[in-house]
């Protein structure tokens, strides 16, 4: 897929998800399957010329399971490396890995009670890229503080101290500039 984000014609720009849709974009396709089912995985892969992935998965666990993004992940992996697909986005969430310092105090008290089970499953979801098998792959981990509605403001920090919230179109925007610019 190349960015379409830069035709000024089409009103598409760098870092906008305006107009960025399988609806307003030929170059998108939408595919039926479970990403915890490789052959399915694979199936998105095949044929599509695939340039790089943004992997946003989530959902509660008494209702996807407590290693969706473990599972799935590794089975993106496995078919970037079938097709030759280097440069992967991942979205996990602020406080994974070493950024617990980074949450605020009340989603530090929710990681550790009610979205425990879910932080194991991102942390292990992120291993495999840190130390696993996806670690040969161009990566780039993204661990957004809040998401909020909203159009798109082109404004993503990255910090060192607490996490804010973002709108959910500037973390994709960022996660498809990290996978296609070159």
């Amino acid at each position: 897929l190349k960015p379409p984000r830069t035709i000024p014609t089409m009103g598409l720009r760098k870092g906008s998800m305006m107009n960025f849709s399988p609806t307003t974009n030929d170059k998108m396709v939408r595919t039926v399957g479970s990403v915890l089912n490789r052959a399915d995985v694979d199936d998105v892969f095949e044929g599509n010329n695939i340039s790089g992935v943004v992997v946003a998965l989530g959902g509660k666990t008494r209702e996807v399971g407590l290693t969706l993004l473990q599972d799935s992940t590794t089975h993106i992996i496995a078919a970037c490396k079938a097709h030759g697909v280097s440069r992967i986005s991942v979205i996990s969430t602020v406080g994974a890995g070493d950024s617990m310092d980074q949450a605020p105090w009340t989603f530090k008290l929710l990681m550790n009670t009610m979205m425990s089970k879910v932080m194991v499953d991102k942390n292990a979801q992120e291993g495999l890229f840190l130390r696993g098998p996806g670690a040969d792959l161009e990566y780039c981990l993204l661990r957004p503080g809040g998401l909020k509605d909203g159009a798109p403001t082109g404004i993503v920090n990255v910090i060192d101290g607490e996490a804010g919230a973002i709108n959910r179109a500037d973390v994709a925007a960022f996660c498809l500039d990290a996978v296609l610019d070159p």
